[in-house]
C-alpha cells in the first residue's frame, strides 16, 4: 500500500488467478473505513492491470451494491502519469500541452515590454517546474520524449529574451536524481531504500546499491522497473 495524504494506491503482484489478493485487500479497506467513519468515494477509485502474461484473466473487483470498480489505461498518481503499456508517451502529452499553454504568459510580459530578468523569473516559476516535476520517475525516458520538452525549454527562453546561461532541465533533473540517490545511500530507513538491492560490499569502486534488474529493454524505459 502506498500513501500520500489523502490518496492511497494498493499495488498487489500475482503470476496467476489464484495469487490475485486485490480483493481481499479491498474489501480490508472498506471494513476499515466503514468501522471509523470515514466512507470512500468509489466513484473516483479505479483500477489499473499491468499484464505481461496474455494468458493471465484478471477477475473484475466487487465494490458496493455489486457493482464492479472500472478498469483504466491511464492514471494520475501524485500528479504522474501512468499508462498500463508502461510507457511515458501520455505523461509528456500532458506536460507538453501545460507547459505551451503557460507560454501565452511570456508572449504576453514580452508584449507589454517586460524585462528580460522579470520574463526569465516568470519562467522559472511557472514553466521550469513542470518541465522538472517528477524528473526522478522519468529520467529513464526514451531520448525522443525529452527532446520534446527540451525544444519546449527553448522555445520559452526565447520568448524571455534572456542572456543567462541556465544549465539543462536535463542536467538539474540528473543533479536532483544524483542527490535523490545519495540520500537514499546515507539513509537506511529511506522510503525507497527498498528498491534498490544491496551490491556486494567486497567489490572495489562500487555503489553500496545497484539498480534494479531488468531483463527487457521494454522493462527498462518503463516505471515498471521500480515497482
Amino acid at each position: 500500500m502506498l500513501k500520500y495524504a489523502d490518496d492511497v494506491s494498493i499495488v498487489t503482484f500475482a503470476r496467476n488467478t489464484a495469487d490475485d489478493t486485490m480483493q481481499a485487500e479491498w474489501d480490508n479497506i472498506m471494513s476499515w473505513s466503514s468501522n471509523i467513519g470515514l466512507l470512500i468515494n468509489t466513484s473516483k477509485c479505479s483500477i489499473m492491470n499491468f499484464v505481461t502474461k496474455k494468458c493471465l484473466q484478471i477477475p473484475p473487483l466487487s465494490a458496493a451494491n455489486g457493482l464492479h470498480l472500472p478498469v483504466v489505461s491511464a492514471t494520475k498518481v501524485l500528479g504522474i502519469t501512468i499508462t498500463d503499456d508502461m510507457r511515458w508517451n501520455n505523461h509528456f502529452d500532458v506536460v507538453i500541452a501545460k507547459v505551451s499553454k503557460r507560454l501565452f504568459l511570456l508572449r504576453f510580459m514580452k508584449k507589454s515590454g517586460a524585462p528580460p530578468n522579470i520574463m526569465l523569473k516568470a519562467y522559472q516559476a511557472f514553466i521550469q517546474p513542470l518541465l522538472l516535476y517528477g524528473y526522478p520517475v522519468f529520467c529513464n525516458a526514451p531520448k525522443y520524449l525529452l527532446s520534446k520538452l527540451q525544444k519546449l525549454e527553448s522555445r520559452a527562453l526565447r520568448l524571455a529574451n534572456s542572456s543567462c546561461a541556465l544549465p539543462p532541465f536535463v542536467e538539474s533533473g540528473n543533479r536532483r536524481c544524483e542527490k535523490l540517490v545519495a540520500q537514499i545511500c546515507a539513509q537506511p530507513d529511506h522510503p525507497l531504500r527498498g528498491c534498490f538491492p544491496a551490491r556486494d560490499k567486497t567489490r572495489t569502486n562500487a555503489c553500496s546499491l545497484r539498480a534494479p534488474f531488468a531483463k527487457t529493454k521494454r522493462f527498462y524505459n518503463s516505471f515498471i522497473r521500480f515497482l
